[in-house]
């Protein structure tokens, strides 16, 4: 086999499409960045808002908080989450982000945020002074778009009424509650504490009540849960009538307590991929519609999370604080902190920077391949906008498009390219918009792992890598966004 035939196989097993540059560690990382300086962070995103503040139309920009405290650590979570182990620890946390906000601020002045988002962890374990601090230094800070969402995810036994009257009181207008099951027996062997189903649904009710966009995450695959058993939490969840479902297949990655890297035996991954499809052809008969299936309707705008759909779909510039937290500086570079890793990295993890720079050919290269992934199309229109050219003229993209047209594993419908690939079609044929930088850095940080790659399948046939490939598929974390659309929709 090609050589470069078997680096796509090779980078297939390695990497995720869901993002691009593409993220290659066990939770939203990069393995292949080198340390930034403060001063090198600085000029990212003073190149950045300039950009913004001299493009012609509006140009989305997010702010993420990373806030990784819980009440406690839940088995099944591959989040940075922690329990915290001393009083006050919260409290140092919260100081390191504001260092790092004053250390930047004075970069956007004449940009204004289109969204923000506070993920965790629980943010809302946070003690309501600290939250209080944090939306004022925000608010500050930063010149918020008078349509910007703010967004803020919740467990449902840590959102008291003081909480949801902060939340309302600064703006918060959509909110994530993290259920994930409603069964008492799957939250004790979860070891998640504290949550009650008459405590949800009364939040529910008052959190539409108030008018705020309501989301609920639930998780399929749990230990101890049966696919009968998810199918009536989906049913219970969908009584409280939320505006978006966020469905997931429980995900056994290597830091993941409950599983200890060790994937799922396949009948049990066939089983929640059923249960998956089944509570999904409910939602659909209800009024309910996958969000990757839309665009730009009111109904999904209103309902989904605003900064990951302009990330993925807009490349839209993100600046993350604290630990774990990703950036996008659009034309500059990506990068990121280190994991939370406990009280005595928290420093380190706030004040330490790990990326790349990068120019507007890996931004016209995460336009396409983000928008592929996400919805399995990309606009033509929207690219020319974004880049003041045209995709199939553009050198690097124009051989990988084209190619895909006259293979029929592409077609243009009007202003759209859309591409019809099957799973591992898809893996192989989307590694061809990498560009050489990329590719180097993600072999060079696996050289062991390429090597005995190379070993192992140099001289296989294709038979056997496709299988190597649909096992990688068939693997692959499911995750099904649903919004309330109109019955006509269906």
């Amino acid at each position: 086999m090609k050589k470069a035939s078997l680096l796509s196989y090779f980078l297939s097993t390695v990497c995720s499409d869901d993002w691009y540059p593409p993220l290659d560690g066990s939770y939203v990382r990069f393995t292949y960045g080198h340390d930034l300086t403060l001063k090198q962070v600085r000029s990212f995103w003073r190149a950045a808002a300039a950009r913004i503040r001299e493009a012609p139309d509006r140009r989305p920009i997010g702010l993420y908080l990373h806030w990784p405290f819980c009440l406690s650590r839940c088995r099944f979570c591959f989040c940075d989450a922690y329990a915290p182990e001393r009083v006050g620890e919260q409290r140092r946390y919260a100081a390191l982000l504001r260092e790092e906000i004053e250390s930047l601020r004075d970069l956007f002045k004449g940009v204004a945020f289109t969204s923000v988002y506070f993920g965790g962890g629980t943010p809302s374990f946070a003690p309501d002074d600290v939250l209080e601090e944090l939306f004022t230094l925000i608010q500050g800070s930063f010149t918020l778009d008078p349509s910007a969402q703010l967004y803020f995810e919740a467990s449902p036994s840590t959102l008291t009424d003081a909480k949801l009257r902060l939340l309302r009181r600064h703006g918060v207008n959509r909110i994530t509650l993290g259920v994930q099951s409603l069964s008492r027996e799957v939250l004790l062997e979860g070891n998640r504490l504290g949550q009650k189903s008459l405590r949800i649904e009364e939040l529910a009710a008052r959190i539409r009540a108030d008018g705020i966009v309501l989301n609920i995450d639930l998780m399929a695959g749990l230990d101890g849960q049966s696919p009968a058993m998810f199918m009536d939490d989906l049913k219970t969840v969908i009584s409280w009538n939320p505006d978006m479902l966020h469905l997931f297949q429980f995900d056994p990655r290597p830091h993941v307590p409950s599983a200890a890297g060790a994937p799922a035996p396949e009948a049990r991954r066939d089983e929640i991929r059923r249960a998956l499809e089944t509570g999904g052809v409910l939602l659909r008969r209800i009024g309910y519609q996958l969000a990757h299936e839309a665009w730009d309707t009111p109904e999904l705008e209103r309902a989904d999370d605003r900064q990951d759909t302009e990330a993925r779909r807009y490349n839209a510039s993100i600046l993350g604080i604290g630990a774990n937290a990703l950036s996008h500086a659009f034309g500059s570079g990506w990068y990121q902190h280190p994991i939370y890793g406990g009280p005595g990295r928290a420093a380190t993890a706030c004040r330490t920077w790990s990326g790349y720079a990068a120019g507007l050919d890996e931004e016209m290269r995460a336009y396409v391949l983000r928008n592929a992934d996400t919805c399995g199309r990309f606009s033509l229109s929207g690219f020319r906008r974004l880049f003041a050219r045209e995709a199939l003229e553009t050198s690097f993209l124009q051989r990988p498009l084209r190619r895909l047209l006259d293979k029929s594993q592409a077609v243009i419908e009007g202003d759209w390219y859309i591409f019809r690939l099957g799973p591992q079609e898809r893996m192989i044929a989307l590694k061809g918009f990498y560009s050489i930088d990329v590719i180097s850095r993600v072999v060079k940080s696996r050289a062991a792992q390429w090597r005995e790659f190379n070993a192992r399948y140099g001289g296989a046939p294709d038979a056997e890598l496709r299988s190597l490939l649909r096992g990688r598929e068939r693997a692959r974390y499911a995750s099904h966004r649903y919004f309330r659309a109109p019955l006509s929709v269906h």
